[in-house]
């Protein structure tokens, strides 16, 4: 899968797990689209644009701003209690935030959870 493809896969299962987008309730539609902002591949930006028929309102997010957030990986790993290595208790969502991070494509790391 491309990036986009990943992370319309990945919003699809956080929406529906019960997350909203920043605490929006109303949004009618989102899409997401990998824009060309130049010729080098390290430029590609891959972005969710989301907007309301009833408020002709749009906003264009980077996926960072997105899978980063707490709710987002809360809706999309879970907020079960967990031991990693005998030493600590915290959230799923909180150690696979921890996990991506650290990924050198984090969108990738997502995909092994869809």
């Amino acid at each position: 899968m491309d990036q986009a493809q990943i992370l319309k896969k990945a919003l699809d299962k956080a929406i529906k797990n019960g997350w909203e987008f920043m605490g929006y309730k109303n949004w009618d539609e989102y899409l997401v689209a990998s824009h060309f902002e130049g010729q080098a591949k390290d430029q590609i930006t891959t972005v969710a644009l989301w907007w309301t028929k009833k408020v002709h309102h749009m906003e264009k997010i980077r996926w960072e701003t997105i899978v980063y957030r707490h709710d987002f990986a809360k809706a999309f790993w879970g907020n079960e209690k967990h031991t990693y290595f005998n030493t600590k208790t915290i959230y799923d969502w909180q150690y696979h935030l921890q996990q991506m991070v650290l990924e050198e494509n984090p969108l990738k790391y997502l995909e092994k959870f869809l």
